[in-house]
């Protein structure tokens, strides 16, 4: 029978990781205060990103607005067109007479209508186009951000 005793050495942390340990949980110190620092700047700066792109949604559901009335009177306005190229009644046409005076208010309304849709189509393609600019460059100041964040994080 052997007499075998397990000789087992308790290691002792040195005072200065627990000091260490201690001053990180606490946010004591140097490093501490570094961290905590970096940590606050990084929170303003996701802030900043979510600012960002809330301000975009708002963007887009504005421009979205904007589109559908747009629509609606471009709708409208097709509508007038097709009306104004019936407004004739046979009156208007009896004599030629009567229709060599009735055709420049009939070809007034037409052209007149046909400028609406323009200036519609036109409106259309200048909500998207200043949408896409204020996207851009918020998306821009996002990616800005994000590579502050990784800069300075890591």
């Amino acid at each position: 029978m052997s007499n075998s005793k397990t000789n087992t050495a308790t290691v002792t942390p040195s005072k200065f990781t627990i000091v260490q340990k201690i001053q990180s949980f606490l946010k004591l110190g140097d490093s501490g205060k570094m961290d905590s620092f970096f940590t606050r700047v990084e929170k303003t700066l996701k802030r900043q990103i979510a600012a960002h792109e809330a301000n975009i949604e708002t963007i887009k559901f504005n421009s979205n607005t904007q589109l559908e009335a747009l629509r609606d009177q471009h709708e409208d306005a097709k509508q007038s067109l097709e009306e104004a190229y019936m407004a004739l009644t046979p009156e208007d046409v009896a004599t030629n007479e009567k229709q060599v005076s009735f055709m420049d208010t009939y070809l007034e309304n037409v052209a007149e209508k046909q400028l609406s849709i323009t200036k519609i189509e036109s409106k259309v393609k200048s909500v998207g186009e200043a949408t896409d600019e204020k996207v851009k460059a918020i998306n821009k100041s996002i990616d800005e951000l994000n590579a502050t964040i990784k800069s300075v994080i890591g």
